[in-house]
């Protein structure tokens, strides 16, 4: 963790302290979030979970299998990302688990990769990728309506993943 990550982390437990009372707080990091994610999509050809229907990107292969293929719950090969429903079952299991939490932050990598190129033609990839941000910290609020609610963006939250430009060195 670097010095500004912990800044935050403590300024934020400052914040929302209240006398003898533990502060309660939730890190979620690297969701990775793909809401074109599709259950028995073929494994290692290159689909990343994502059929050609649902995201033109994809080889026209990509078709969901009966049998055989992605599972529900997300998939460790060939660079799948973390399907909604996953997602939203972690949510829920942290909102069950401690309630009265006040604090959640996420670290970043809301988004599945830093897509180069969009799944849908009517949105560039900026927005999909702002979407998936929006709809991370939308259902992170709603689970925890009284927390406060902290993100940054990382690597794969860039069009294109993991270009991060920081501009021309400026003498200090």
């Amino acid at each position: 963790m670097n010095l500004s990550m912990a800044t935050l982390f403590a300024a934020a437990a400052f914040a929302v302290a209240a006398p003898d009372a533990p502060v309660l707080a939730w890190h979620v990091t690297d969701s990775h979030l793909d809401p074109y994610y599709e259950e028995g999509i073929p494994l290692g050809a290159g689909c990343y979970c994502e059929s050609h229907a649902a995201c033109a990107r994809m080889p026209a292969a990509c078709v969901p299998r009966v049998t055989g293929g992605a599972g529900p719950f997300g998939e460790p090969q060939d660079n799948c990302a973390t399907p909604v429903a996953l997602w939203s079952a972690a949510v829920e299991f942290m909102a069950s688990t401690a309630p009265g939490v006040r604090l959640v932050f996420h670290t970043g990598d809301f988004s599945e990769a830093g897509a180069a190129a969009a799944c849908s033609s009517s949105s560039p990839a900026q927005a999909q990728v702002l979407s998936l941000v929006n709809r991370s910290m939308s259902s992170l609020r709603a689970a925890f309506p009284s927390a406060a609610v902290f993100s940054v963006v990382a690597n794969h939250d860039t069009v294109p993943g993991d270009v991060v430009d920081a501009g021309p060195a400026q003498a200090c």
